[in-house]
């Protein structure tokens, strides 16, 4: 159900492109995609001797997980406009296990990020669909939270380590279409 009305409510904005100010809010939640391998974060079964140790690498996303946001726009005319969005990502958790003889660690990695998005906006000006395109750039700033618990021979160890600072800079760009539900509210798809 919350994914459900995550995904509705990002569906749904205030105000068409027309001539002047709008505002437009929106959530989504980022797939693991693009993922990647990190050192040291991977599952492994091992132990000393002959008996054998099997190594299995996990991939993660730093980018997955629930990003909310919102932007305000002002279109100079019909086709023409700039906008200013803001959002932050609330990582989703990645996890791994380190199995060995007498002991088992537990490793989690996670992400957060505030980002700022001033935009170009190109909009057909069309009254029932309106497609536009955006393109930008973004900057960011965040953080990266990385914790492991080792359970030694009923010893326990916790280790939790944020990684920060920094700003992150890149572009952005999207295409989408506005359908109108009334004067004063459409959705729209991205």
């Amino acid at each position: 159900k919350p994914l459900l009305m995550v995904f509705v409510i990002s569906l749904f904005a205030n105000n068409l492109f027309a001539q002047g100010a709008y505002v437009h809010i929106n959530a989504g939640y980022g797939l693991n995609m693009s993922s990647q391998n990190i050192n040291y974060f991977n599952f492994y079964n091992s132990t000393d001797g002959a008996i054998s140790r099997t190594n299995e690498q996990v991939n993660l996303s730093l980018g997955k997980g629930l990003n909310v946001g919102g932007a305000l726009g002002y279109m100079f005319n019909k086709n023409i406009g700039a906008e200013l969005g803001i959002s932050y990502l609330l990582g989703g958790e990645s996890k791994a296990k380190d199995i060995y003889e007498g002991g088992v660690t537990d490793y989690t990695l996670s992400s957060k990020m505030l980002k700022i998005n001033p935009t170009l906006v190109i909009a057909s000006g069309f009254e029932k669909i309106n497609p536009y395109a955006k393109f930008g750039f973004v900057i960011g700033s965040g953080s990266i939270m990385y914790e492991s618990i080792d359970n030694d021979f009923g010893d326990i160890k916790v280790r939790k380590e944020k990684l920060n600072g920094g700003l992150a800079f890149g572009l952005n760009a999207g295409v989408g279409a506005l359908f109108s539900l009334s004067e004063n509210m459409s959705f729209f798809g991205e």
